[in-house]
């Protein structure tokens, strides 16, 4: 495979390979004629093997022309295939015919039905139910897929002891609830919402395939106690944010299986603040170990919830970061050099299998098959669109959100890998005493931690949970309550969800700079700060954890501190927010929440505080917004604050 650098030229995967000519066979001589005939020949039916085994899998992509004409623009040194010499110790010299009538071939190939559909009917009877084979039909899915790439998907099968108690739960007709840990992917962003995320297909299939009867009914007919499998999406956006939510543990119904699908947020965790011993140069400069870091921390804590029983854990990679693999020349995002210094290109799925492994959790991923068929011949056809594995495709935009079609298959996958596994189970695979769950046990059986010292792992898996800390979430849209009651003081901050799906909560101010305001204010006005004061009383170990977004656009600073005065004084509304104007207003000590990131993304971000706090003790907790200087328009979104 040759590198290419247009982005749009389909026909270097088309054309023909190159032949030797007439002239050349007839300065040979004898057994030589023959010889060279007869590889000729072999060198031809390759190259037709070759040309059929490259279109035979495309599937119907629709006739656009945009793609006819960007072949027709083709010069003549674009041209160039694949080099003869992988098969017939041949040279191919960069020309070829580029003529409208080869252009008008090349893109008749590329928009032919196959003529063995990838899409295997049987996979379709099997585990899709008549009511949704339009949904899952290979129309209405992003690509059409074989088995072979379904079987794909389970890179690590894990101990399934949980998983088969979830599906024998499914077989018995019993309803279950699935616990989503999951960041813009779960949530279906730019692909239309929680409507049409995977989690929907997916709950869909389940309660088609697997009706369930609703047992806390007291209705004695059957058909009238018809129930649904349900679901529950955690807030939190990363493996260190879920460190913090209590979500799971302040539920109160029963959970039977839950989904961990962090591998695109996960590689912009930058620090480990909970860290409590020093992690050496890892904790600073390798995001593999800061994921596996907080990975270890919620797996362990989920292998202890009981709700009322164990649940089933399962890792999901559902998607990848796309534009770090852009890295030809022309792109927009073209920095090779970056690229090759992220040890896994931002996929954190990596080092979740190694943690899945170690833990023997099953892991789902997507990603196992479709990156690599992605980027099969090289990172500019990875988005070509003719391509019809091409990430540009996959993706509605340029990080990571699949279309919805991509959430389709996403649903099909998590499918299948439970119907393997439940033809598993159905054929009598057993354990053996050694292999079987000890977390499961009560009490529960725990491996030795990888990451954590002692101290980390009895602060952040036993002693976090929920009755063990104080915890105002500004994250949950289901329980203002948990915030509310802590307020003391408020100007300016507001609590709503600010994404275009209406999900994601927090406590919010935005403000617009005095000067250059439009219209002009007066110069005598005072700015008024957005400032916010919560009553708060020290936790057993006297910490303060503060969890909000950074970003990239319009996000800004703010400031917090712990006063024993009430909470409007010494503030008030007109100080300005900046360590120097708190100072003099009697403040000295202040802590910055910086809310500002480097990267077209916006993430959570945690600051841990000690020593600010005695346990026990009372204080009223203050944060203001920075005044802005450069925008015209200030941002902040608080999500979380800990006491521990």
């Amino acid at each position: 495979q040759q590198q290419h650098s247009n982005t749009t030229q389909y026909s270097k995967l088309q054309a023909p390979l190159s032949t030797t000519t007439a002239s050349t066979i007839t300065t040979m001589k004898g057994g030589h004629v023959a010889s060279f005939v007869l590889g000729f020949l072999t060198c031809s039916l390759l190259n037709l093997q070759i040309n059929s085994r490259i279109t035979s899998f495309l599937p119907a992509l629709g006739d656009n022309n945009d793609h006819r004409t960007n072949v027709k623009n083709a010069t003549a040194t674009e041209c160039t295939t694949v080099t003869a010499a992988v098969v017939c110790n041949e040279t191919v010299k960069p020309e070829c015919n580029c003529s409208d009538q080869t252009h008008d071939q090349i893109h008749d190939q590329i928009h032919s039905k196959p003529k063995n559909p990838s899409w295997e009917p049987m996979v379709q009877q099997e585990i899709i139910p008549p009511s949704l084979r339009d949904t899952f039909s290979p129309d209405n899915i992003h690509v059409n897929v074989t088995r072979s790439m379904l079987r794909r998907s389970r890179p690590v099968v894990g101990n399934v002891q949980r998983l088969q108690t979830f599906l024998k739960k499914l077989q018995r007709g019993h309803c279950t609830t699935i616990y989503a840990y999951g960041g813009s992917v779960t949530g279906g962003h730019n692909a239309g919402g929680p409507k049409n995320s995977y989690l929907r297909w997916f709950m869909d299939w389940l309660n088609a395939r697997y009706p369930c009867v609703d047992n806390d009914s007291d209705n004695d007919n059957d058909n009238d106690n018809k129930g649904e499998h349900k679901y529950r999406k955690d807030p939190s956006l990363s493996s260190q944010a879920a460190m913090s939510s209590g979500g799971i543990y302040d539920y109160e119904g029963n959970i039977d299986l839950v989904l961990i699908e962090y591998n695109v947020n996960d590689p912009f965790i930058k620090t480990i603040p909970h860290a409590l011993e020093d992690k050496g140069d890892a904790k600073k400069n390798d995001e593999s170990y800061r994921t596996l870091f907080y990975n270890e921390i919620l797996i362990r804590r989920l292998l202890l919830v009981r709700k009322p029983e164990p649940v089933a854990v399962v890792l999901f990679n559902a998607d990848y970061i796309g534009r770090i693999w852009a890295s030809w020349e022309g792109s927009p995002y073209h920095n090779p050099g970056k690229a090759r210094r992220h040890a896994f290109r931002s996929n954190s799925a990596a080092s979740k299998y190694w943690v899945s492994t170690v833990y023997e959790i099953p892991m789902i991923s997507a990603n196992a098959w479709m990156l690599p068929m992605a980027n099969k011949f090289g990172f500019a056809m990875q988005f070509n669109r003719t391509y019809p594995f091409n990430t540009a495709a996959w993706h509605v935009d340029a990080c990571c959100h699949p279309k919805k079609s991509g959430h389709r298959l996403l649903a099909l996958i998590l499918a299948f890998a439970l119907e393997e596994e439940m033809k598993s189970m159905n054929q009598g695979e057993h354990l053996a005493d050694w292999e079987r769950d000890f977390t499961m046990d009560s009490p529960p059986q725990l491996r030795d931690p990888l990451y954590l010292n002692q101290e980390e792992e009895n602060l952040w898996v036993h002693n976090s949970m929920p009755n063990n800390t104080t915890r105002i979430d500004f994250q949950d849209p289901h329980n203002a309550a948990a915030w509310r009651d802590f307020v003391v003081s408020n100007q300016g901050w507001s609590w709503f969800a600010d994404n275009r799906d209406q999900d994601k909560f927090g406590l919010i101010t935005n403000a617009t700079r005095r000067q250059g305001a439009d219209p002009p204010e007066p110069p005598d006005q005072k700015w008024e700060v957005p400032h916010v004061a919560f009553q708060v009383t020290g936790g057993p170990m006297g910490i303060i954890e503060v969890a909000f977004i950074a970003s990239y656009q319009t996000f800004g600073d703010s400031l917090m501190w712990l006063a024993d005065a009430p909470a409007d004084s010494p503030f008030v509304g007109n100080t300005n927010c900046t360590p120097h104007g708190l100072k003099r207003a009697g403040i000295p000590s202040v802590q910055t929440l910086g809310g500002r990131w480097y990267d077209p993304v916006s993430v959570p971000k945690f600051e841990m505080f000690r020593s600010l706090i005695e346990p026990g003790e009372n204080k009223i907790l203050h944060v203001c917004l920075v005044e802005p200087t450069k925008e015209d328009f200030h941002k902040f979104k608080l999500q979380l604050i800990r006491l521990l």
